[in-house]
């Protein structure tokens, strides 16, 4: 088992896809990076100098609040077209690194070759580890990179409650390490966007056996995430808190997320996943061809599939 999923994730973090959505999400962070130090960083720098200027007895005097890492981090800044633009491509880049890859693999014979070898169980485990993976680094890594530039001239302190520039509501979840412990507060999230990330990529697994289409594949995720954001948000707001196209964003806008809504999302779309990924799968092997026909082959022990032959597998 091991082997196979050391094998699995080799392919996962070589494949193409894997490279073009890391630099999707670079470059969203380069950009959002170079956006906040020209608009925002330096201008607060410039009203800085502008109030240590004036007098005690000056009605503007004490009109300034320092900017912390989190006024500026890609998950909790608002003012730029970037956060917004991130947390909607991240189903989309989630799947490109390896969910969509198994269609591929039904359609040359590599799925039926390896389950010859090493059987069902392992390499449909194996492949939901490494897809799972490879979409959650590929969310997280653009949010350390982007929490680690901004960093670099931004001071990692609290932001100031009386300055009332902070996004996320001091009732939210953790809202109160946003004041107390930034830092935290934005590992705490990396780590939540990298399980929604493999999240979605798993969603690609699940629905692969429904898909003749490798584009509709990999653009479904995305379509589901933006009918949960346009219409849960806008027509059941009361169980937003559940909504998961919400629940990645740190900046928590327009929800009163709790531990209870996150663990119950989360759990409830991960056991979903994997029971429609099972299932989909489960004693019959499809072996799809370029005139997208398709061949099943039944066998009361297929899901252990030691003992299946080539004849068995029609390949």
């Amino acid at each position: 088992m091991r082997q196979v999923v050391s094998l699995e994730l080799k392919k996962a973090f070589r494949t193409k896809g894997f490279y073009i959505a890391l630099m999707v999400g670079l470059l969203i962070s380069l950009y959002h990076t170079v956006w906040i130090y020209r608009y925002a960083y330096a201008p607060n720098n410039v009203e800085y100098e502008k109030v240590t200027e004036l007098g005690e007895m000056d009605k503007e005097y004490g009109y300034w609040y320092e900017i912390g890492v989190l006024d500026g981090w890609l998950g909790t800044e608002l003012l730029s077209p970037c956060n917004q633009l991130f947390y909607l491509l991240l189903p989309f880049l989630a799947v490109l690194p390896y969910g969509s890859q198994l269609f591929s693999e039904w359609n040359n014979g590599y799925a039926g070759q390896m389950i010859i070898r090493c059987g069902r169980r392992r390499y449909l485990t194996a492949r939901g580890i490494a897809a799972f993976v490879s979409g959650g680094c590929v969310i997280a890594i653009p949010l350390l990179v982007n929490f680690l530039s901004i960093a670099c001239f931004m001071p990692i302190i609290g932001t100031d409650p009386m300055a009332l520039q902070s996004v996320v509501p001091g009732r939210a979840l953790l809202g109160d390490i946003v004041y107390e412990a930034p830092a935290l507060y934005a590992a705490w999230y990396i780590f939540i966007d990298f399980i929604y990330g493999g999240l979605f990529a798993l969603m690609a697994l699940a629905i692969t056996q429904f898909c003749y289409n490798r584009f509709v594949l990999m653009i479904l995720p995305l379509m589901f995430n933006c009918c949960m954001y346009y219409g849960i948000h806008n027509l059941i707001p009361d169980i937003n808190a559940y909504n998961i196209s919400l629940i990645p964003n740190p900046a928590q806008q327009g929800m009163k997320l709790t531990w209870h809504s996150l663990f119950l999302s989360m759990s409830g779309m991960f056991l979903i996943l994997i029971v429609l990924f099972a299932a989909s799968n489960y004693k019959k092997d499809v072996l799809r061809t370029g005139d997208s026909s398709m061949t099943y082959v039944k066998n009361p022990n297929y899901w252990d599939a030691d003992n299946v032959t080539v004849d068995e597998m029609n390949v």
